[in-house]
């Protein structure tokens, strides 16, 4: 089993599926942590690793078992099911364009792509609790970011906000977890840690009929701060580029507002989810910024 699960997967062919931007060398970056300079090698033709600055080496299934926070027997057993199965991606694969979900079922009402398996679940839940007993990151997050420390634990405890274990923040979502951090330059970035992009707080909108929707977790999180959802429930598109027509029926009968920054990619992102959510919505306007009365703030 071991040495099938060793002569059949690399850790180039895993990364590449579990960390899309990554790209695997004798001298790269980490992918496991933040990691400003190139302090991590892949070597032995992709079948061994060493992590300098942590001391982490070892073969593909340690590789794995470190990329997706379980233990070894858990991953050697995930890698060898992969093979009986004959299941040949990760759980990172890019969501095609054409996919989309069969339609919403008893047992799944919010029609996911992607569910987090029980590994994931609780390193979700790990990240979530990293969080709320780190003082001095939610000081930082909230000094850095302008938010509120107790929005910050309190989307900690709905299990929404987490902090990985390379100290990036963590967004989890009901189809996955997405990291973001800034490089050296200063530069943001992200990369989905496994899943597939959908809405941010995406359970809440079965619990109000008036859906404020945000570009963006972080937008999102100073809306909160703002005191947005004193009367409403305030969630996040994953990103500009996300089309929400395949959900649409979870809008219906609602009142639907989509927030967007008066700039030629926030109206075109607005568009598309006006289009996709007011033949459903009860109503369904665009607000800008400047549209909003001090109450609303």
């Amino acid at each position: 089993m071991i040495d099938e699960i060793k002569d059949r997967f690399t850790i180039p062919m895993l990364g590449r599926e579990l960390f899309p931007d990554w790209k695997p060398a004798k001298s790269c970056r980490s992918p496991l942590r933040l990691d400003h300079s190139p302090s991590f090698s892949v070597y032995n033709e992709g079948r061994s690793f060493m992590d300098f600055p942590t001391g982490d080496r070892g073969d593909v299934i340690d590789f794995y078992a470190l990329a997706k926070g379980i233990g070894l027997p858990e991953a050697a057993n995930e890698l060898w099911s992969r093979l009986r199965t004959g299941k040949g991606h990760c759980e990172q694969t890019p969501t095609s364009k054409k996919e989309a979900p069969k339609g919403p079922t008893p047992d799944d009402p919010f029609a996911l792509l992607y569910k987090p398996s029980r590994a994931e679940y609780k390193r979700m839940c790990a990240d979530c609790e990293r969080l709320l007993t780190n003082r001095e990151a939610i000081k930082f997050l909230a000094e850095h970011r302008g938010w509120d420390q107790e929005i910050i634990k309190d989307l900690a405890f709905e299990g929404c906000l987490g902090l990985s274990a390379g100290a990036c923040i963590t967004f989890n979502y009901l189809s996955g977890s997405k990291s973001r951090w800034r490089d050296g330059g200063g530069k943001r970035q992200f990369r989905w840690n496994f899943g597939k992009p959908w809405f941010w707080r995406g359970d809440l909108i079965l619990q109000a009929n008036r859906i404020w929707i945000v570009e963006g977790e972080t937008k999102c999180i100073q809306a909160l701060c703002w005191g947005w959802e004193e009367n409403k429930r305030v969630i996040a598109l994953p990103s500009a580029g996300f089309n929400p027509a395949s959900w649409a029926y979870l809008f219906k009968a609602k009142e639907v507002a989509y927030v967007t920054d008066p700039d030629p990619a926030g109206e075109a992102c607005a568009e598309r989810v006006k289009t996709a959510l007011k033949p459903v919505a009860k109503s369904m306007v665009i607000l800008y910024p400047k549209d909003l009365t001090q109450s609303e703030k």
